[in-house]
């Protein structure tokens, strides 16, 4: 067995194993050092007899980013298990993933494992788990590969950038950063645990920092900072729509950083990109990548003309393979959609309105909840917003909105202050504010647990 990936990694590790490669708080690893972590964890695993599938259940550390690296290059699937899922889950996933071994922070346990994919490396990573249980999303590694190279244009990551990881390799989202600077011969700064302040004295201690996130990290970053900070060259933001507010808030803390959104998902990788200016409209993401093909279908699976909404489908040689869950495990198509919708704009840009899964109506008219968020998020005070639809019998739905306030505020000043960004019929009917904000372990809002304090009444009441 042996992964390209890893290969690459070994190569930029023995050419210079003086330099310094990978920052972890108070541990500090030559590259000549983290390749002799390396090998002695292969050697290890192939003591344990080289295991198809190898599951990890490790909080971000050094010796998680060591062994993951080693199991892509011993086993034919590697596995990143969240190490905080509750015991039920985790076990519930074990039956139907299978793999061979398991190594948590107690043990390395082996198991009877099942059939491992064909081929040479994989790796799976696993949904949020915002609603049911999560599942896993298996690829190869030349998807992985491709990756790399589609988003070079845009993250222009060198041998001489630092790449801050400020969260839970859980999270596919922050295991590709760490592992696209090491295959690009740059130094790795691991933060154990996402804390805006330890995240902000990293930037400051790196030239040519490079920080992957999500909106809700760089919000909670923004707001931490006391000053700007200009060692930053870039961030890289994913994984939820990015907000022109938010976006004005990052560009000022950071201002020599040029700031990058891509659209993308656990399941397709990165679709589409744009370096984000002040007046880009709050839908748009940008023009797909170049080996990315996009369509915008109707619900009779037909193509629309530019400027129409319908459900965006996916092309790609950078998308997963295959789901595997409970039921078994389920192919890919082709052409695949994760539910989201949205059009293309004349200039071939790609715009998203929301989820298919999310929409409800309202007096016959499709309502997506995200662009009424997008508004409320306009609004100075608001610092999150979650919008779904009660069930009403003569309108279809009516519309109720969750707020994070960083201020008191009255429902009619809500109200009126939202007037000039929404059309009439989109305007909520009930508005609640919500004290600790619940998030997925991915960052995004856990709209299922929102949804359930308000159903037992834990939520306030604006009036």
């Amino acid at each position: 067995m042996s992964s390209e990936i890893v290969a690459r990694i070994k190569h930029h590790l023995s050419s210079d194993p003086d330099r310094l490669a990978l920052f972890a708080g108070q541990e500090v690893l030559t590259a000549g050092a983290l390749l002799a972590q390396i090998e002695a964890a292969e050697a290890r695993l192939r003591d344990k007899g080289s295991p198809d599938q190898v599951a990890l259940a490790l909080p971000t550390s050094v010796e998680a980013l060591v062994l993951f690296i080693a199991a892509l290059n011993v086993a034919r699937n590697t596995i990143y298990f969240d190490p905080n899922w509750p015991a039920e889950t985790q076990q519930r996933i074990l039956n139907f993933v299978r793999p061979d071994l398991l190594i948590d922070q107690v043990a390395w346990t082996s198991l009877r494992g099942g059939d491992a994919p064909e081929g040479d490396a994989h790796y799976t990573c696993f949904t949020s788990g915002s609603t049911g249980l999560p599942k896993g999303c298996l690829r190869h590694e030349s998807s992985w590969l491709a990756s790399f190279e589609a988003d070079q244009p845009f993250s222009e990551v060198t041998a001489q950038s630092t790449i801050l990881v400020a969260g839970s390799f859980a999270h596919s989202l922050f295991t590709y950063a760490a592992i696209r600077g090491l295959v690009a011969g740059a130094k790795i700064a691991l933060l154990p645990n996402f804390h805006p302040g330890a995240l902000l004295r990293q930037i400051e201690q790196h030239e040519q920092a490079m920080l992957f996130a999500v909106p809700t990290q760089l919000d909670a970053l923004v707001n931490a900072a006391k000053g700007t900070y200009p060692n930053l060259s870039k961030v890289l933001c994913t994984g939820s729509k990015l907000a022109p507010h938010l976006a004005a808030k990052v560009k000022g803390r950071f201002p020599k950083a040029d700031l990058i959104e891509f659209y993308g998902t656990s399941e397709l990788s990165y679709v589409a990109a744009r370096p984000v200016q002040q007046d880009d409209a709050a839908s748009l993401v940008g023009k797909p990548l170049s080996p990315v093909q996009i369509e915008i279908l109707n619900e009779e699976g037909q193509p629309v003309p530019p400027g129409e909404t319908g459900q965006v489908f996916v092309q790609s040689p950078l998308a997963f393979k295959t789901y595997l869950t409970e039921a078994g495990q389920r192919d890919m198509p082709n052409r695949i959609s994760v539910g989201d919708t949205g059009f293309v704009d004349a200039q071939g840009n790609l715009h998203l309105v929301g989820r298919a899964d999310r929409m409800f109506t309202v007096s016959g008219r499709n309502v997506a909840p995200e662009e009424i968020e997008a508004a409320l998020q306009k609004l100075p005070y608001v610092a999150h917003a979650a919008v779904w639809g009660k069930s009403d019998p003569k309108r279809g739905h009516q519309i109720v909105a969750a707020l994070q306030l960083e201020t008191t505020q009255s429902r009619a000043q809500i109200l009126s202050d939202l007037r000039p960004h929404l059309t009439p019929y989109l305007m909520p009917q009930y508005l609640f504010a919500a004290g600790d904000w619940p998030y997925t372990s991915s960052g995004k809002t856990d709209l299922q647990k929102l949804n359930a304090q308000w159903q037992a009444n834990q939520l306030q009441e604006l009036t």
